[in-house]
């Protein structure tokens, strides 16, 4: 599968196209981007047979199968829904869209035209995480109360896209985003409420943190926490009648991993080999637009993690 890149980000440098490089079934076909120096410098180490000046350029080649995109947050549903219409699959960054509203415009038009849209929590495709949720689910830490995710660290340059308004930027959409989703898969549900606190920078008018506290049925409850003003942290624990659970290094961790699971009887601390999750990603991928597997953040899952997120912003006043 011919896969065009479209933008020149840091994640997409250091993450998504060295792991590309191990996925034998997708090939760097082209990529896009507004500064040739650094179109040039992806092409030369990531062997890109095309390159672009413009991303519209991009999606006129007839001979890319899909499209990776890893711009900036507003400008996701612009160039999804452009390349939907091109017939191309689409894997992009999160957030998909500015809100739920989007997301689930963009899903109906990849089901009109029959393409695979998957948004990039790279992540949820470590065995980790699933094996985390079938022990709470045997009941290893009894009946889960509680759970809290972590995901911070410092952002001081002012001109980073993370902080800009007009780009989507904020605290909440770049990385509570995991928490939120992360949440919502270990409990299995969706919350019945939502609480939330933020603080929102006074000249830049994005969220550098927020504090939302998820409330889902069974009486367990959750707490996300995420900021640009913190040492970097991602981790989440879950708390049971009977214990707790515990992953020091939560998000798109790869090499050796640790879960540490207390319980009354004893503490244990396992290390599990895990592969890079964005190869794993990839592969799947793939795997989607061949019709061979069914997608793991799906539909359901976007559209109701962007509503979720709509609301935490709303109360934050974002």
């Amino acid at each position: 599968m011919k896969l065009g890149v479209i933008g020149t980000a840091r994640i997409a440098k250091k993450s998504v196209l060295p792991a590309l490089m191990n996925v034998k079934a997708i090939e760097p076909y082209a990529i896009a981007g507004r500064n040739q120096d650094k179109v040039k410098e992806f092409s030369n180490q990531f062997g890109f047979k095309k390159s672009y000046s413009t991303y519209d350029d991009l999606l006129e080649d007839k001979d890319i199968d899909s499209v990776y995109i890893p711009l900036p947050n507003g400008m996701h549903y612009e160039y999804i829904k452009k390349a939907l219409n091109k017939g191309l699959h689409v894997i992009c960054e999160k957030p998909l869209a500015t809100n739920k509203a989007q997301v689930e415009e963009l899903f109906r038009l990849a089901q009109e035209k029959g393409l695979v849209l998957q948004e990039a929590f790279a992540y949820r495709l470590s065995p980790i995480h699933q094996m985390i949720k079938e022990q709470v689910e045997e009941g290893i830490i009894g009946r889960i109360k509680y759970m809290e995710a972590r995901f911070t660290f410092p952002m001081s340059d002012s001109s980073n896209v993370r902080l800009s308004r007009d780009l989507l930027g904020g605290a909440t959409y770049d990385v509570g985003c995991y928490n939120l989703n992360l949440l919502r898969f270990m409990a299995g549900s969706e919350p019945q409420s939502i609480k939330a606190a933020g603080q929102i920078h006074e000249d830049l008018e994005v969220d550098v943190e927020s504090t939302v506290i998820l409330d889902f049925p069974n009486q367990i409850k959750g707490i996300s926490h995420c900021s640009f003003d913190e040492r970097f942290s991602n981790a989440y624990t879950l708390y049971g009648t009977e214990g707790k659970i515990t992953l020091p290094k939560a998000f798109n961790a790869a090499g050796q991993v640790e879960v540490i699971i207390e319980t009354d009887q004893k503490t244990v601390s396992e290390t599990f080999e895990i592969t890079d999750n964005y190869q794993l990603e990839l592969e799947y991928f793939y795997e989607c637009t061949q019709g061979n597997v069914e997608q793991i953040v799906d539909q359901e899952d976007s559209v109701n993690n962007a509503g979720v997120i709509d609301e935490v912003l709303r109360q934050i006043g974002y």
